[in-house]
């Protein structure tokens, strides 16, 4: 009897984790992470032991997207550097083939008429070369990462046309939703609720395992059901244990039955349906874990403030550089500390992230996406009263976007406008710098107030806050 169309297409997507199990790939995926790099970053937070590994899973789909894989669109044309024209698919040539390029993008160049090709290659060996893709080539190559930094994870396939990865969390006790293109963890209602998909099956695949996971994506389990009619959900449910039963044969009891507990603990969140606040846009879906996730994320944490070392001080300066994501903390002209991570000098931040655009090759804070409010500050605790302050921080507006920065001194708040102040402070021991971000137009409304642009390969000080004491 032939396989159900479906359950076909479902085989050919499982391939691609089976993929994960060379060593050597999996090795040269590993040496390809800045493992200590990220490890030191989440030390420097100083998490407790139950969340580290989570906080090292952020600082992951962080760099990947910022600084290892990019985004494709329309190619420019490496002569004439405009955009080019997208002309359809062309069959793949056998060099093509080798590294399972099913189907190949074909553009040109109105103006020179050149032709460029894009194959959309499924090895992953051949993506860590390439780091270039969309959707598709951005989980296959996420999830080897994953994989190769010792965490378990799952291929994550959404029939209506899109693919992400999940990782297990132990200090959680569940499976984390991660979409490395938008560098986004555990907001699996963003699809649904946010981009406004009508979700349909959605299927978890590991070496080991076949698990269809719809029910962590969706809020109406039975407006989901009348849309599920590709195959009859027993045959489903069956394919699922045999696929699963057969990839398993080689794997030791104990094994077994982590896989099994962990199906288990997932089935009993799937009897009911995620959580949603209309008003809260963080997609999350959950309420029971927030605030430890939270904590991980560094979204709730203690707050960094800023102080003298020297008792003596004369002059306290931080400046930032958006591009290197660096600051430098100096005393009396002697730099005092470097720091890596936009975060890290910030009393608070709320719905803000650090946007790298590799395609303008920009890099800028603004609101988290789907948010109306952005706030960042800097706190200044001295010990020594301060008679004066010099301020630059770069903002850019665009539509109808407002950036508002302010100083608010023992109380008193002075505004800061066209990016810069300069003046005198009546001896004040208690600093603050903060600025929110509002307003903007259209589905990128969060993206026209922004903090700190400035271009990938400029080093110049975006920021420059000076305490003259």
């Amino acid at each position: 009897m032939e396989k159900h169309p479906f359950l076909r297409e479902l085989d050919a997507i499982h391939e691609v984790c089976l993929r994960y199990e060379d060593e050597e790939t999996r090795a040269i995926a590993a040496s390809l992470v800045p493992t200590e790099t990220l490890k030191a970053r989440v030390a420097a937070k100083d998490p407790s032991p139950d969340v580290a590994k989570d906080l090292l899973l952020v600082e992951l789909i962080q760099w990947f997207k910022d600084e290892f894989f990019s985004w494709h669109d329309q190619p420019l044309c490496e002569t004439c550097k405009v955009q080019t024209h997208h002309q359809g698919l062309t069959p793949p040539s056998r060099e093509e083939m080798r590294y399972l390029a099913e189907r190949v993008e074909s553009y040109f160049c109105a103006k020179c008429r050149k032709s460029y090709r894009f194959p959309r290659y499924n090895c992953p060996r051949k993506l860590m070369e390439t780091r270039v893709g969309r959707c598709g080539e951005w989980a296959n190559v996420f999830t080897l990462f994953c994989l190769a930094l010792d965490f378990d994870a799952r291929y994550i396939y959404d029939v209506t046309d899109h693919v992400w990865t999940e990782v297990w969390s132990e200090a959680q006790g569940r499976w984390l939703h991660c979409d490395a293109c938008e560098a986004e963890i555990d907001k699996p209602l963003m699809y649904e609720v946010g981009w406004g998909k009508k979700l349909k099956y959605i299927l978890a695949f590991s070496s080991c395992e076949t698990a269809d996971v719809t029910w962590r994506y969706v809020t109406d389990f039975e407006k989901t059901m009348k849309l599920r009619t590709a195959i009859d959900e027993t045959d489903l449910i069956h394919y699922q244990e045999v696929r699963t039963r057969r990839y398993q044969e080689k794997l030791s009891k104990e094994e077994k039955d982590k896989i099994a507990r962990r199906r288990v603990m997932e089935l009993t969140e799937f009897l009911t349906p995620p959580k949603y606040n209309a008003q809260d846009k963080s997609y999350g879906g959950r309420v029971s874990g927030d605030l430890d996730w939270r904590l991980a994320r560094n979204e709730t944490s203690e707050k960094t403030v800023i102080s003298n070392k020297n008792p003596d001080v004369k002059e306290l300066q931080l400046t930032y550089v958006s591009s290197k994501d660096e600051y430098t903390l100096r005393e009396n002209g002697r730099e005092i500390s470097r720091t890596t991570g936009w975060t890290r000098m910030l009393e608070t931040c709320i719905n803000v992230s650090r946007k790298v655009e590799k395609d303008w090759k920009m890099a800028y804070l603004a609101r988290s996406p789907n948010t109306e409010y952005g706030l960042f500050r800097y706190q200044f605790k001295v010990t020594k009263p301060c008679r004066s302050i010099e301020i630059y921080l770069k903002t850019d507006v665009f539509e109808n976007g407002k950036a508002v920065v302010n100083v608010i001194a023992d109380g008193t708040t002075i505004c800061v406008r066209n990016n810069e102040l300069t003046g005198s402070l009546d001896n004040s021991k208690d600093i603050v710098v903060a600025c929110e971000m509002t307003g903007g137009k259209g589905d990128c409304a969060w993206q026209h107030a922004q903090a700190f642009r400035q271009a990938l390969d400029d080093d110049a000080t975006v920021l420059k806050i000076i305490l003259r004491f």
